[in-house]
C-alpha cells in the first residue's frame, strides 16, 4: 500500500511537471524491487527523457551562442569562458542522469522484468541514454557509448522481431531510436533509412489488425517514423551529386 501511494505521489508529481520529484520516487522503488506496469515504465521514462532532453535543449542552445560569439569575436575570452563553463556543466548533468538510470536498468530493472515486452522497454531506454552520452562525448567516451547503445538496441530488436507484433508501439519504438542511432551519430543516413522503412512499412502492412490498446500510441511512432524518412531521404537527394552530360 506504501508504494502504490509513492506511485500516486509520482503521477501527481509528473501532472505539476516538477520531473525530479518523479524520478525521486521511483530511484526509491526501483531499489527496493518493485514492479512497474506499463503505465508506471511510461512514467519513469518520461521523467528521465525530460530531464535529459531539457539539457540537451541548453546545450544546443549554447553551442549556438558560442559559434555566435566566436565569429563575431566581440564578446572577449570571459564570455567565451562562461559560455565553454556553462556548456560543461550541462554536459555533465546529462551525463549524471543518463548513467544513473543506466546503472538502474543493469542492476534493478532488466534483471527483474517480469515479461519480454518489459525487457525489450528497458533494453531500448538503455540504449536511448547511451545515445544522449555519445552526443555529448569525445573519443574513446564517444566510441564506448555508440558501442553501448548499438548492443542494447540490438538485444532489444532481437527480442521484439521474434515476440512482439511489427505494429507494437514498444517494438517501432525500438526501430525508430536506434534508427536516429544511425542517422545523427553514426552518420548513416542509408543504414537509417533501410531500417526505419523496413519497421515501417512491416506495421503498415498489418494496421489493420491493430489492437484498440495500441492504436494511439503506435500511430504516434508510426508518424514519427514517417516524418524522420521523409527528412533523410531529402538529405540523402540533396547530397547526391548532378551528373552533367
Amino acid at each position: 500500500m506504501c508504494e502504490r501511494n509513492e506511485i500516486f505521489k509520482a503521477k501527481l508529481a509528473e501532472q505539476a511537471e516538477r520531473y525530479g520529484d518523479v524520478i525521486d520516487v521511483f530511484r526509491k522503488l526501483i531499489t527496493e524491487g518493485l514492479l512497474f506496469d506499463v503505465e508506471e515504465r511510461n512514467l519513469l521514462s518520461t521523467a528521465y527523457k525530460h530531464e535529459v532532453s531539457v539539457r540537451r535543449s541548453s546545450l544546443q542552445v549554447l553551442i549556438s551562442i558560442n559559434k555566435n560569439e566566436a565569429r563575431k569575436n566581440s564578446g572577449g575570452d570571459k564570455l567565451i569562458e562562461a559560455i565553454s563553463d556553462l556548456k560543461k556543466i550541462t554536459a555533465k548533468e546529462i551525463q549524471t542522469f543518463c548513467l544513473e538510470i543506466i546503472s538502474l536498468l543493469d542492476n534493478f530493472l532488466l534483471p527483474s522484468a517480469i515479461d519480454l515486452e518489459s525487457s525489450v522497454f528497458y533494453l531500448r531506454m538503455k540504449g536511448d541514454h547511451w545515445r544522449y552520452i555519445a552526443e555529448i562525448s569525445n573519443s574513446y567516451f564517444k566510441r564506448n557509448a555508440i558501442e553501448q547503445s548499438i548492443v542494447a538496441y540490438k538485444c532489444a530488436s532481437e527480442i521484439a522481431i521474434l515476440e512482439l507484433p511489427p505494429y507494437h508501439p514498444t517494438r517501432l519504438g525500438v526501430a525508430l531510436n536506434f534508427s536516429v542511432l544511425l542517422y545523427e551519430i553514426l552518420n548513416s543516413p542509408h543504414r537509417a533509412c533501410r531500417m526505419c522503412s523496413a519497421a515501417f512499412y512491416e506495421a503498415i502492412h498489418e494496421i489493420d489488425t491493430i489492437s484498440h490498446l495500441f492504436y494511439k500510441d503506435s500511430t504516434l511512432i508510426l508518424q514519427l517514423m514517417n516524418d524522420n524518412l521523409m527528412l533523410w531521404l531529402a538529405d540523402i537527394i540533396e547530397k547526391v551529386p548532378d551528373k552533367k552530360s
